[in-house]
């Protein structure tokens, strides 16, 4: 009993829970505080290393891709260039071929006048052309004539009836004002069908004599029959009559037949009041231009 009278009983201290959440508070504190220099000095250490990084893959990506875009840039304009080149040529192989005309020739018409003429060529497919032409010679010039030529069409250039003291000399054949026309696809898909549905006049009876008497002087007359097979009818086509000899021209004349209607036959006579060979040939061409809708007597030809 005396042993437990001594003995003594110490409370519990209800602040010490309150002192060691302090102490560890204070400890957490101070230990962050300790270690915030070194966290951003190792901040600012890995962000100079980034740059670092950075800067050496700049340094070295830029020269590669200076070079390879070089090359690159070279290909490319290698590539633009043949490009270039290949339209150029492409261009060119579609662009119109000159007309090609052959030398003006003067021949003896009525009396006192010289009629003058000049072959002429389209040698293209698919363009028609539009153009005025004069006759030069020694002492004067014609007056300018607008003409045409459809795709592939050959036939005369003509100035007649031109008065003068004497048949001209030197002629030359002056073209001004040439405007090619590409046919258009959009219109017309096969030219060369359009040409041949639109340009069908064939020529019978044709008849050559100088048996007509005009005072004391004998006229040479050429007859023919010419047929509109077409189905097309024509205000006033014209026709282009040459007497030849020899491959060469002796006498030249041109005919309109007026209100010429798809299917009709026309007689045509023609009368030569220069001297004409006897034996001559004779040559007769349309000289229409059938992509000019004002020729038509029907709305555009159809």
């Amino acid at each position: 009993m005396a042993e437990q009278a001594n003995e003594k009983t110490v409370p519990p201290n209800p602040l010490a829970g309150e002192y060691r959440a302090i102490e560890g508070a204070y400890r957490r504190d101070v230990t962050i505080l300790e270690a915030a220099p070194k966290i951003k000095q190792w901040g600012i250490i890995l962000w100079g290393m980034a740059d670092v990084i950075l800067l050496i893959i700049f340094v070295a990506t830029v020269p590669v891709y200076i070079i390879s875009g070089s090359f690159a840039d070279s290909r490319q304009a290698a590539g633009m260039l043949a490009n270039s080149g290949n339209t150029h040529a492409l261009v060119l192989a579609q662009a119109a071929e000159s007309l090609e005309v052959g030398n003006a020739k003067a021949l003896a018409g009525d009396t006192g006048t010289t009629d003058f003429l000049a072959d002429a060529t389209n040698p293209n497919s698919e363009w028609y052309v539009t153009f005025s032409y004069a006759f030069s010679y020694d002492g004067g010039e014609t007056e300018p004539v607008i003409s045409f030529l459809n795709p592939g069409e050959s036939r005369p250039l003509t100035v007649l009836h031109v008065k003068t003291d004497s048949l001209a000399k030197n002629p030359q054949i002056v073209l001004r004002d040439i405007v090619w026309h590409r046919v258009n696809r959009h219109l017309i898909a096969d030219t060369a069908a359009f040409l041949t549905n639109h340009n069908e006049f064939p020529v019978s009876n044709i008849v050559s004599a100088a048996d007509i008497v005009i005072g004391k002087s004998a006229v040479a007359r050429t007859d023919f029959t010419v047929e509109n097979r077409t189905a097309y009818s024509y205000w006033e086509p014209k026709f282009i009559i040459q007497l030849v000899r020899g491959g060469n021209p002796v006498a030249i004349q041109e005919v309109t037949v007026s209100s010429f209607m798809a299917g009709e036959s026309r007689p045509v006579s023609v009368r030569w009041f220069q001297p004409v060979p006897a034996g001559a040939g004779v040559k007769i061409t349309p000289a229409i231009n059938f992509f000019d809708d004002g020729v038509y007597m029907n709305p555009l030809g159809e």
